[in-house]
């Protein structure tokens, strides 16, 4: 029933490709959003030199996610596929050589723009629970802002991976 389908599965870690060689692709940015850490250099709370780099590295760029269209690799550049993704300075009209295995191609008749906040928001639930949480089954959960974005991603994941999230999920608002 989901509209997500995998254009790249990602490599395990230790065979992962750097990022100067795993395979792009170019987008035509529709939608790319304002984060928390956007808004907060954006509104001077937050001085671009301290902001954590995060994968740009640089911090001098706004928007880490994108909604777009894939563009063919052939002359007239028309676009193809409707894709999300993860990506740097992702405010702008096109995102050249952006790795693949962080796209992720949608259905044609997927919003793009309800779509382009949820790599950002699904990688950090990810991150946090998966990753640094090491979720397993048998795991007790609680989300806390479970309204918001990461929270919504966490309780998706929560729900797909936990042996009885009835009684093992809690969450606050």
């Amino acid at each position: 029933m989901g509209v997500w389908k995998a254009i790249d599965i990602p490599r395990p870690r230790a065979e992962m490709a750097t990022e100067n060689s795993s395979p792009t692709i170019s987008v035509a940015v529709e939608y790319a959003s304002v984060n928390f850490r956007d808004a907060l250099i954006g509104f001077g709370k937050l001085d671009r030199e301290d902001a954590i780099k995060g994968y740009g590295r640089s911090g001098s760029g706004f928007g880490l996610d994108f909604g777009g269209y894939c563009l063919r690799e052939d002359a007239d550049r028309s676009p193809r596929m409707k894709v999300i993704g993860l990506g740097r300075d992702c405010m702008g009209n096109q995102l050249h050589e952006q790795p693949k295995y962080l796209c992720w191609e949608l259905d044609n008749d997927a919003d793009l723009e309800a779509y382009a906040t949820v790599p950002c928001a699904y990688a950090t639930a990810y991150y946090a629970l998966c990753a640094r949480g090491r979720l397993h089954a048998d795991c007790r959960v609680l989300v806390h802002c479970g309204t918001g974005g990461v929270g919504l991603a966490a309780l998706h994941i929560c729900r797909r991976r936990l042996a009885n999230p009835d009684l093992q999920l809690f969450v606050t608002c």
